[in-house]
């Protein structure tokens, strides 16, 4: 009974550490699929207790965060797949998710370029959005994706490619990418 006890114990630190170490990681790539705040705490919770359900499955082949976030993205993926959730669902608001994935700007960065680097990111379809996000934003290496999105590095990279493409290609269309000139 000591035993079991402690483990339990054992278990809730680390489930603790990773909260106060991931925590904000996971919500945000809750909300990026949720697209809602509360929606978005309700995934993470379910994360962090699935982590601590099931921490004996974790074997450490991947970091936590990256176990972390690919429990987080089934728990969100299966959320949108019920019934329930696409009754109800509330659509899409990119200025919300842009201000919780903003998390403060860097000074030399200039805002408006951000802003509109957010808008042509929500133009995207899904896939491409989730795999620039997860790198560029994360930084999550194409392996650590491929195990958060259930694919394999190469079709993660494929994903990276047609992605940084498409944006590309909206972003002059609004007069903001590398072919754009003033004048």
């Amino acid at each position: 009974m000591a035993k079991r006890k402690e483990d339990t114990t054992q278990r809730a630190q680390r489930i603790e550490e990773w909260v106060r170490e991931h925590g904000g990681q996971v919500y945000r790539t809750a909300l990026f699929y949720m697209k809602d705040h509360a929606a978005a705490e309700d995934i993470v919770q379910d994360t962090f207790v699935l982590a601590f359900r099931h921490m004996d499955s974790f074997r450490g082949k991947s970091s936590p965060a990256t176990w972390l976030m690919r429990i987080a993205a089934n728990r969100a993926k299966e959320e949108l797949r019920s019934r329930w959730h696409r009754s109800v669902s509330p659509r899409e608001d990119w200025e919300a998710q842009a201000a919780a994935m903003a998390a403060g700007p860097s000074p030399e960065e200039d805002l408006s370029d951000r802003e509109d680097m957010i808008r042509a990111l929500g133009k995207l379809d899904d896939k491409s959005r989730r795999a620039l996000l997860l790198h560029y934003y994360y930084g999550f290496r194409d392996r650590e994706i491929a195990v958060i999105e259930d694919l394999s590095p190469a079709a993660v990279r494929k994903r990276l490619e047609r992605g940084r493409k498409r944006l590309g290609e909206l972003l002059v269309e609004d007069g903001k990418g590398p072919e754009y000139e003033p004048g």
